[in-house]
């Protein structure tokens, strides 16, 4: 499994997230089949590449924004948001 474990509202509050492995795919139940090497790729579990974002989306309050298709961006936007970057950072280079 992973947790994730977010500061919210006022101190000792936090907002807590799990993925938990489902299924016959998790460690721990056999699923290795035969093989004896402890490197293989039938023992690793992943996590989505999404979860962060599932998770900021959430506690930021903007679920619609969980799903990175929502976040596209027009061409025009990238780069003037890209510029905008630059001159912000210029004076660290």
């Amino acid at each position: 499994y992973f947790y994730a474990e977010v500061p919210a509202g006022g101190p000792g509050e936090y907002d807590r997230f799990v993925y938990k492995v489902g299924g016959d795919n998790g460690p721990g139940n056999g699923s290795g089949g035969d093989c004896d090497d402890k490197n293989s790729n039938r023992d690793r579990v992943h996590v989505p590449l999404q979860f962060g974002r599932e998770v900021i989306a959430q506690v930021t309050g903007k679920e619609e924004l969980a799903h990175w298709k929502s976040c596209v961006l027009s061409r025009e936007r990238e780069e003037a948001l890209t510029s905008e970057f630059r001159e912000t950072f210029a004076k660290y280079q």
